[in-house]
């Protein structure tokens, strides 16, 4: 027997959604980005940023982990390179 799903114009972000979610600030180191990856089950989280009027986090934008470590890889190898010139 199929399960029962509920229908789609009925259905709200909080019915989905992790009350706690997991998200990133855009500077997170990779060791950080590594442990996140190996105890979630995700691969993308939304990168936030702090508020400096409020102290309050918002959104800044929704950041795949895998592009965000090979970004940071590739940044650092491009400063490798410039340093040895």
């Amino acid at each position: 027997m199929l399960e029962w799903e509920m229908e789609m114009d009925k259905l709200t972000a909080s019915d989905i959604m992790d009350p706690n979610p997991t998200y990133v600030y855009p500077y997170t180191r990779i060791q950080s980005l590594v442990s996140i990856l190996r105890t979630t089950v995700y691969h993308a989280f939304p990168a936030v940023t702090v508020n400096r009027d409020n102290e309050h986090k918002f959104m800044k934008g929704n950041i795949l982990i895998s592009n965000n470590i090979r970004f940071k890889i590739f940044s650092s190898s491009v400063k490798s390179d410039g340093d040895r010139r």
